[in-house]
């Protein structure tokens, strides 16, 4: 599932383009100045950070950048724990404490991140009332999202799953094409790959998806939204809340 791994930067340069990233543009720009940042382009399936580590970069996707959240057990099973895309960043873990995560991050649409200094950054999110406003606010929708993914992961059927996942990185790459293997597919949800196959064949068949080797496309996203299940506009309805109650902090 994972090709290389990105190595930590040593030096930050100057950024190739501004972030569209949500998180960051929210920020006071007094504090964006003195974070220590860079722009990265990241590739399909890179390993931004590999378990167990202990990050001195945060990543905040731009738009049509998506990265998932995974968690491997000793066995080696893994399962998707959260799909980040410009709304947010990885890792919340270590804007709050110091130490090694149990989790790893994967690019699953590629495009640019900006990368931030955990340390500068945790210093701001202590020091800045306005900051850690800013990011207390992602926590909060950060939390809702991996509640809504344990929920679904026990009562929903595959489906339904596969449907609101689709759903949510195809909304955050901004595109109907998806770059990923029904085995990528299988470990993301923690279910059997004959599964996975058996679903995105039904979906291709009612001409919902069109399946490639490795990819699939979206051909009725109206329809799919009708296949996902109702955990897909439950975190819609907070992403939009998070965005509405962000607009109303920085109009105030």
């Amino acid at each position: 599932m994972m090709n290389r791994e990105i190595a930590p930067y040593v030096a930050f340069g100057a950024p190739r383009s501004p972030s569209t990233n949500e998180v960051l543009l929210a920020l006071p720009p007094v504090v964006l100045s003195r974070l220590e940042t860079r722009i990265q382009r990241v590739r399909l399936h890179d390993v931004l950070l590999a378990m167990p580590s202990d990050p001195v970069t945060l990543y905040f996707p731009h738009r049509g950048t998506v990265l998932s959240l995974v968690c491997t057990t000793d066995t080696g099973s893994q399962l998707e724990v959260a799909l980040i895309g410009p709304e947010g960043f990885i890792s919340v873990e270590s804007l709050i404490r110091r130490g090694a995560i149990d989790s790893s991050a994967i690019v699953l649409a590629e495009g640019d991140v900006t990368c931030v200094s955990a340390m500068r950054l945790r210093a701001e999110f202590a020091s800045d009332s306005r900051t850690r406003t800013v990011l207390l606010d992602y926590l909060a929708l950060y939390v809702q999202h991996l509640t809504q993914n344990v929920v679904c992961s026990r009562i929903h059927s595959i489906e339904q799953r596969l449907s609101k996942w689709l759903l949510a990185l195809r909304d955050r790459a901004a595109d109907d094409g998806i770059h990923v293997s029904h085995d990528l597919l299988s470990k993301m949800l923690g279910i059997q790959r004959s599964s996975v196959t058996l679903a995105i064949g039904n979906l291709n068949a009612d001409g919902i998806v069109e399946r490639g080797r490795e990819s699939i496309r979206v051909i009725d996203a109206n329809a799919l939204a009708g296949r996902a299940c109702e955990c897909f506009e439950m975190m819609q309805r907070n992403l939009d809340q998070y965005r509405a109650q962000r607009t109303a902090r920085g109009a105030a």
